[in-house]
């Protein structure tokens, strides 16, 4: 009987797999169909035979057609195999292997697809929070402190100019908590609403968005010197950076992830500081923006990045054990969200995103000329009309003047002629 559980639960292994793969790989093809008919597939109304496979909808492509049918027949297999499963512990009184599978395939049936996680071309795949679970479990990993995402650099990665008591208490009460340093930084950063590296005053409080980047007020800080402010944010990320990568032990447990992260987190700024430079220089040169009001466009539409995180980070902003597998299990879920997010700002170019489009039109909406503003420009402009046309009538008054005035001067010509004529006789 053992053997046969064996064989039954790898089986259901294989077409759980299979399942994810078509869910994930196959989801943006087919995503207006499966919108429509998903609700049937992961219902209970598949085991009534609620879809029609033999008459898709009209609109629906051969191909689609084919991987929804092939996605359905891999949810019919796993409901076959559990429901055969379940009867076979049952009768033998452990039902503990077949609830760990019952609720894996429930993971897969309510999961959002559009928040899957592929990391490093399909090195590393993480389609629901409980996987990730799973997969610290297997890994054994002891801290979060050495999985990061840009936002969260960005908010730790600041010199915190310690001094040795400070340092040593610090990792006391780090110690203390059964945590890290670096752990707890992680979970600090969480519950910034953008970081203060790039959006704080000199007192480190966060400026109102509609001053951009409180850090950098201008573009000329931005790009001049040796000492420029990019220049400087991006030797503070590299430099944390290594700081991290340092810690990493060859038997530390999640380093390859790790290790990808932080070099998708670098790739990830410099992309960033790509769009910065072109869009304003897009804004300045080609739409004629002022310099100053290009940079604050500028810093408004890099906080729709980090607005885009929010909704993730807030889940997770007030964890306070982070020693319980669970709780791990959703920071780095929202790590991997984060830089998932990152991924989508960077395919569509930045400024195609649906957050950077908002952004741009609140600011056009916010920097429009007051209707009161164009009364007054057309009453100075009706002045202006009178004024040119008073100077026009002048002008042909002046015309007319100096008409007579030359008509005038050859009736004195002629006359000093004739006079000089009688002389002369």
């Amino acid at each position: 009987m053992c053997n046969e559980h064996t064989t039954k639960i790898t089986t259901l292994d294989e077409n759980l797999v299979k399942f994810r793969n078509h869910y994930v790989k196959a989801f943006a093809s087919f995503k207006s169909q499966l919108s429509s008919l998903g609700a049937a597939i992961v219902s209970q109304d598949l085991n009534n035979n609620s879809l029609d496979q033999e008459n898709p909808s009209s609109s629906t492509s051969e191909e689609d057609a084919v991987r929804i049918a092939t996605l359905e027949n891999a949810v019919y297999e796993c409901k076959d195999y559990l429901s055969d499963l379940k009867q076979s512990l049952r009768s033998d009184g452990n039902e503990t292997e077949f609830e760990k599978l019952n609720d894996r395939v429930r993971e897969i049936e309510s999961r959002v697809s559009g928040e899957s996680c592929n990391i490093n071309n399909g090195d590393f795949i993480f389609t629901s929070e409980t996987e990730v679970g799973l997969w610290l479990d297997r890994e054994n990993v002891e801290s979060l402190g050495i999985f990061w995402d840009m936002f969260s650099v960005l908010v730790a990665m600041a010199p915190k100019r310690l001094t040795g008591k400070e340092r040593a208490d610090l990792q006391f009460s780090s110690d203390r908590i059964q945590s890290t340093t670096a752990e707890n930084e992680l979970a600090a950063s969480m519950a910034y609403e953008r970081p203060q590296t790039l959006y704080g005053d000199k007192d480190g409080k966060l400026v109102p968005l509609e001053e951009g980047f409180g850090s950098c007020k201008t573009h000329d800080k931005w790009v001049l010197g040796s000492q420029s402010f990019k220049t400087m944010t991006t030797k503070q990320l590299k430099t944390f950076k290594k700081g991290i990568m340092g810690n990493l032990t060859p038997n530390c447990g999640g380093r390859s992830l790790s290790r990808v992260l932080l070099n998708d987190v670098s790739s990830q700024w410099n992309d960033t500081v790509a769009f910065i430079d072109s869009f304003f220089q897009d804004l300045t040169e080609t739409a004629h923006f002022p310099k100053s009001k290009a940079w604050k466009l500028v810093g408004q539409c890099c906080a729709a990045i980090f607005d885009a995180m929010e909704p993730y980070r807030a889940v997770v902003s007030q964890i306070e054990d982070l020693s319980l597998l669970t709780s791990k299990a959703k920071f780095l879920w929202c790590v991997l969200q984060c830089h998932r997010v990152m991924k989508e700002f960077i395919a569509k170019d930045f400024r195609g995103h649906p957050q950077m489009v908002k952004q741009i039109s609140l600011f056009m909406i916010n920097e429009r000329v007051d209707p009161v503003a164009f009364g007054k420009l057309e009453d100075k402009v009706t002045a202006q009309a009178v004024t040119i046309d008073g100077l026009e009538k002048q002008v042909a008054l002046l015309k007319r003047t100096v008409g007579n005035y030359e008509n005038l001067r050859k009736d004195i010509v002629d006359l000093q002629k004739t006079m000089k004529n009688k002389k002369d006789k």
